[in-house]
C-alpha cells in the first residue's frame, strides 16, 4: 500500500519551540521582519521539501529561528509549525534571499 507523501513528511531536521530564545548569547535578532525560504532534506525521493517563515533570530553557529514557519513542498502546505530552529547543517538551500546573512 503506497503511503501518503505527505503522512511521510515528519519534521525531524528542525526543532519545533514554544517561544523565541531570549538569551542573548544565543545569538543575534532581527530587527526587521524578513522572509526566508529554505530547502532542507527530502524524505520522499523526488519531493522538494521547505520551510518558509519570518526570521526571528540567527544563532552564532548559523542556526535560524523562524516565526509563523510553514513546511510545505512546491505543490502543497504540509503542516503549520509556528516557531522552529532549523541547525545551519539541515539547510540544503536559501532559496530567498539567496544571500542570507552573508551565506553564499
Amino acid at each position: 500500500m503506497a503511503m501518503n507523501a505527505a503522512k511521510q513528511m515528519e519534521p525531524t531536521e528542525f526543532e519545533v519551540l514554544e517561544s523565541i530564545p531570549k538569551d542573548p548569547d544565543t545569538g543575534r535578532f532581527i530587527g526587521q521582519a524578513r522572509y526566508l525560504k529554505l530547502e532542507i532534506a527530502s524524505v520522499v525521493e523526488g519531493v522538494r521539501r521547505f520551510l518558509h517563515g519570518v526570521v526571528a533570530m540567527e544563532t552564532f553557529t548559523g542556526d535560524v529561528v523562524l516565526e509563523d514557519c510553514v513546511e510545505m513542498t512546491a505543490n502543497t502546505v504540509l503542516h503549520y509549525h509556528g516557531i522552529v530552529k532549523v541547525p545551519r547543517s539541515c539547510i540544503l538551500k536559501f532559496i530567498y534571499p539567496k544571500h542570507f546573512f552573508g551565506q553564499q
